[in-house]
């Protein structure tokens, strides 16, 4: 069973380590890190996966983008990135993710 809420203060540390794990580098917890600094940064859209054990074993994030179109801008959201720890992998943990994320940015 696992359990998806939005992200604290006290979750950072673990966000870059599923990112970590799950990409083998640092590059998304970098981009992450940047988005979290940036206007684009909407809180209650950067989100955790939980396990019954209360470790964070997913992450998922939507941020503010602007889409250039022939009519003008259009506001929008994009997805980026997800991860689940390697171990977690393949249990549907980021398909919840995913429908989590969209219900929340509706």
């Amino acid at each position: 069973m696992f359990t998806i809420r939005e992200e604290t203060a006290a979750d950072i540390a673990a966000i870059k380590e599923v990112n970590d794990a799950a990409f083998g580098q640092e590059n998304e917890a970098n981009f992450i890190h940047e988005i979290r600094q940036s206007e684009s940064f909407v809180k209650g859209l950067s989100l955790v996966a939980e396990n019954e054990e209360g470790e964070v074993i997913g992450h998922i994030l939507f941020s503010k983008i602007i889409i250039e179109t022939e009519n003008g801008e259009v506001p929008s959201l994009a997805l980026a990135p997800m991860a689940v720890k390697p171990g977690f992998q393949k249990e549907g943990v980021g398909s919840l993710l995913v429908r989590a994320g969209l219900k929340h940015c509706r």
